[in-house]
């Protein structure tokens, strides 16, 4: 029972479509951590590439992969809910299919929710990496609960596929990932998770995080910014969130300019801001 406390199960959950390019290497990162004591819980949410029959050549070698197949693509918010479901882990680590886990990830993330039982989530900062793996700079965060319950209505504090959570502090009933946000459905997890203890990130990176042209992020700015926009009419309709003054005046300006300025230059726009604003940034 102490050995159990100690190194207790962590789920990695990992929804999955179409990463076949990717997904061998983000596996592989995977296996190479030095915390042993977890389970992989993967939904392919009806790949037509051969993700499949990757993770399926894991699974085959290694018990603590498992996946389960959609018939069809349902999108990842229903994807991440079935990881969720399936997983047997107190400890839920959040993974995408194209990004790279540094080795030591599980241990620092389980060591700071374990000595911080008041935190609910711990995310990290990222280092940025292209379709072929080469580095193009960091993404910083901030990792002080304080300024990421300010800037989580303004722009996203936590990175997605960075977060750990100690389901313990949370009712059997958690609503996870809303299936109506086919984008912004983190930032929405964020706000419902801050009810029930604090969030933090750590100050050093725990991922590769990739970017390439195919990133919805990055190719529909205009769409991810109207989803984004449900996510904060939901926080504060049905979750009571209530915005500082400075965050409704800078979510105002997005807005206007969102309407004014033509897509291709709203995500290098989003980039300079962040960095102005919250002292989060990419830097190249």
């Amino acid at each position: 029972k102490k050995l159990r406390k100690q190194t207790p199960l962590i789920s990695i959950t990992l929804p999955i479509y179409n990463a076949g390019l990717f997904l061998r290497q983000t596996l592989q990162s995977i296996q190479a951590q030095s915390y042993k004591n977890f389970e992989v819980v993967a939904v392919d949410d009806g790949s037509s590439d051969n993700s499949l029959a990757i993770f399926s050549e894991f699974a085959k070698k290694d018990h603590r992969f498992k996946i389960v197949k959609n018939k069809k693509n349902l999108g990842v918010g229903a994807a991440a809910n079935r990881t969720i479901f399936l997983s047997k882990g107190k400890y839920i680590c959040r993974m995408d299919a194209d990004d790279i886990m540094l080795p030591n990830r599980l241990k620092k993330q389980l060591a700071f929710l374990q000595k911080n039982p008041d935190y609910i989530a711990v995310g990290g900062q990222c280092i940025r990496i292209d379709e072929n793996g080469v580095k193009t700079g960091m993404k910083v965060f901030p990792t002080d609960d304080k300024t990421i319950r300010s800037m989580v209505f303004q722009a996203s504090p936590m990175q997605h596929p960075t977060i750990m959570v100690n389901t313990k502090k949370l009712p059997n009933n958690f609503p996870w990932f809303r299936t109506d946000l086919k984008i912004g459905e983190d930032n929405d997890l964020y706000y419902k998770l801050m009810k029930y203890g604090r969030m933090a990130n750590l100050d050093e990176p725990v991922i590769y995080y990739r970017e390439y042209l195919q990133n919805l992020t990055l190719t529909s700015a205009k769409k991810t910014f109207w989803y984004i926009w449900k996510s904060r009419i939901i926080a504060v309709t049905k979750y009571g969130y209530i915005p500082d003054f400075s965050s409704m005046i800078n979510v105002l300006a997005q807005t206007i300019l969102v309407l004014l300025l033509p897509e291709k230059i709203l995500y290098p726009l989003h980039l300079k801001t962040r960095k102005l604003f919250f002292r989060s940034s990419y830097v190249g």
